[in-house]
């Protein structure tokens, strides 16, 4: 099933209290149709599951009593309703198959279950209620941290990050998925922004010479390691500058990860950069 893709960023018109009574509805509504099934079983009138898919919340979140989701605890605590969001995502999966028992009005029970399919259904209608909240989260989409709650962005600035998450070309590619996890993760702190810029500061330091000279002047490409280097970014230094927003990182990680993407289009145009073991080399394309 193809993934889908982040659409428009809607008007955000959701109250968090009213964002909150659309998730619990719709979680109504997914395991009417099933889609909790696979985790919980049916809840049958000849089986009922009782508080089965309490207890089963309860030992991988450690709280009890959150089924049926009570929506005025997730009100009051909203790390709760972000790990119960999570928590479910996780537990999603569509019914391919399913038979009507007609006992009792029973309804209908489900078997064989595709989980990719239910996660990305789950993903699109949760993150539905996101995009038009006041949280700033949605469920990512791609990368290692998949259904996990990320902050939410513009779309130019989502399209650049799902752009860097799918290449594929080695380690670079591994340490800025690794720096885009660090940063856009739920709670993140300052100190994991910061990594999350020096890991970008380390991808550029390898194509400082043979690639960034190909796109940017050479004061200019000197200028992106400054910011890093000045201000208690990358090095110990007792000479740099420390008393500076958080919003600052957030700056430089959205300026290193646009430079990254562009020295992709570099190498991609004009050749294949490689590091070795006698240094870095710039290997030019062939066409034949």
């Amino acid at each position: 099933m193809e993934r889908a893709k982040a659409g428009p960023r809607t008007t955000r018109t959701l109250t968090q209290e009213k964002a909150i009574r659309e998730f619990v509805s719709l979680v109504a509504e997914l395991e009417t149709l099933g889609y909790f099934e696979k985790r919980f079983g049916k809840d049958c009138i000849d089986d009922p599951y009782g508080d089965g898919p309490a207890r089963w919340i309860e030992r991988e979140l450690g709280i009890a009593d959150l089924w049926p989701l009570p929506v005025h605890r997730l009100m009051q605590d909203h790390d709760l309703f972000f790990d119960i969001v999570e928590l479910l995502h996780d537990s999603a999966a569509r019914p391919l198959r399913r038979w009507l028992h007609s006992h009792g009005e029973c309804g209908w029970h489900n078997e064989l279950f595709e989980i990719e399919p239910g996660r990305v259904a789950y993903r699109w209608r949760v993150n539905k209620i996101l995009d038009r909240s006041e949280f700033g989260y949605r469920l990512a989409e791609e990368g290692a941290d998949v259904g996990r709650l990320v902050v939410a962005t513009d779309d130019a600035r989502s399209t650049l990050v799902r752009e860097l998450i799918e290449r594929d070309d080695g380690e670079p590619a591994n340490q800025v998925r690794h720096a885009i996890e660090l940063f856009r993760a739920r709670g993140a702190d300052r100190n994991q922004k910061r990594s999350a810029v020096v890991a970008l500061a380390l991808v550029l330091e390898e194509r400082r010479h043979n690639v960034l000279t190909s796109a940017l002047a050479k004061k200019d490409s000197g200028a992106l390691f400054e910011i890093a280097n000045g201000f208690h970014i990358r090095h110990q230094d007792a000479k740099q500058k420390r008393d500076y927003d958080e919003f600052y990182l957030d700056w430089v990680f959205w300026v290193y990860l646009a430079t990254v993407e562009l020295t992709n289009r570099v190498v991609g145009e004009q050749g294949v950069w490689q590091p070795s073991e006698m240094g870095s080399a710039f290997i030019a394309r062939r066409d034949d």
